[in-house]
């Protein structure tokens, strides 16, 4: 079985990339890579265990862009954490009202019964 996570990353991704232009998806696909190759890093883990590095490469490279690539790329991650949030936000209330559907209360002016008191 998916992980919540797999399934709320999967979910987000798939919203924002529809949102995107075919030609935003490709810019933001090879400035991503580019990003990553510019640690001199072959794999995530290598970046995760050197990031102060890492990040200060990427860095570098995103100040070295032209303005208006720099521009779209930091409102295209914008746009994945809103979405993101939006997302997390959907998942929350079906978990609750999914809660709330096994939860007896009383009606309102109904006595309740001693099992539901406290």
């Amino acid at each position: 079985k998916r992980s919540d996570s797999s399934v709320f990353i999967e979910t987000t991704l798939h919203k924002w990339l529809e949102a995107q232009s075919e030609r935003k998806r490709r810019m933001f696909v090879n400035t991503l890579f580019g990003l990553l190759e510019s640690t001199g890093q072959s794999t995530i883990s290598q970046i995760k265990n050197d990031l102060p590095s890492s990040l200060y490469s990427m860095w570098e490279m995103l100040e070295s862009m032209p303005k208006k690539q720099r521009e779209t790329t930091w409102n295209m991650i914008t746009q994945l954490f809103t979405m993101g949030s939006g997302t997390l936000l959907q998942e929350t209330k079906k978990a609750i009202l999914s809660k709330l559907e096994s939860v007896s209360l009383p009606r309102l002016g109904e006595e309740p019964s001693p099992e539901t008191e406290a």
